[in-house]
């Protein structure tokens, strides 16, 4: 399996992350696409996957904090982190809008203007992308619209509406679906998750947070992934080993990773 997006460096996760990995590996989840924040994320998720075999990254600023690339050496940081390491960065992200916190006009214009700069930096190094979009669905939509990601993109935790998976759908996006769609209250996304195609499906825990049921209120460990998947496989009526098998292909090729070895997993152990 292939959790696409995880930040396993995270300081929740840090004292036992050793063990939460075995116990992943063990599952057959062996594959985990790291993204960073920030500049100091950065370097932490690169040193994380140094050390991980099956571990890769992802670089860009998060929505919220893209205010501190208006400082030049920030920005000349972030700039420099990925010239640097443009040959082990599967993505840049996560990045994206998001106007949960701040919808004032210039938080709005700021977030914007450093995501079409971001996407311009992707296409730079001809990297996909990952979207983190919260409460600004549409100014997502129009801003990849009017922005072509060359290399493709994905939107993170994805929760959107039909009409606007249909809308991303048109432009050629990958949805990365968490562990919301086993929540209650989620019965719209899973509506939304039976329609959309198997081939622009991945799967994710973004762990430490959002963790499914039955294990809400918890840490969410790479080994959770399997609860996503399970609803996923129920909700399009099929079997859990097809459906991860695809799941895996997809994170495989979107993310353009070389010399995997798809018998080496050690498959559905204790599913």
């Amino acid at each position: 399996m292939f959790d696409a997006h995880c930040h396993l460096y995270d300081d929740l996760l840090k004292d036992k992350i050793e063990t939460y990995l075995k116990e992943a590996n063990d599952l057959g989840i062996t594959y985990f696409l790291v993204p960073s924040t920030d500049n100091k994320s950065m370097e932490e998720a690169k040193e994380f996957i140094s050390k991980h075999k099956g571990c890769f990254l992802g670089a860009g600023y998060y929505p919220c904090d893209v205010k501190y690339l208006e400082n030049e050496d920030v920005l000349n940081q972030y700039l420099k982190f990925v010239e640097d390491n443009r040959n082990i960065i599967k993505v840049i992200g996560e990045i994206g809008l998001d106007y949960h916190y701040d919808n004032s006009e210039r938080e709005k214009e700021l977030q914007k203007k450093w995501l079409v700069f971001q996407i311009d930096l992707a296409n730079k190094y001809d990297l996909p992308i990952c979207i983190h979009s919260r409460d600004a669905i549409q100014d997502t939509l129009n801003i990849l619209k009017e922005h072509k990601v060359n290399k493709g993109f994905y939107l993170h935790a994805f929760t959107a509406s039909l009409e606007m998976m249909k809308e991303f759908l048109k432009i050629g996006a990958m949805f990365s679906i968490g562990g919301v769609i086993t929540y209650k209250n989620a019965e719209n996304l899973r509506q939304v998750v039976k329609e959309i195609p198997l081939e622009n499906l991945l799967v994710e825990t973004d762990s430490p947070y959002l963790p499914p049921v039955p294990y809400r209120g918890k840490i969410n460990e790479p080994k959770y992934i399997i609860e996503t998947l399970r609803k996923i496989s129920e909700i399009k009526n099929i079997d859990i080993k097809k459906l991860d098998k695809i799941v895996t292909s997809n994170a495989i090729h979107f993310f353009h990773v070389e010399n995997w070895n798809f018998y080496r997993l050690k498959y559905y152990k204790n599913i």
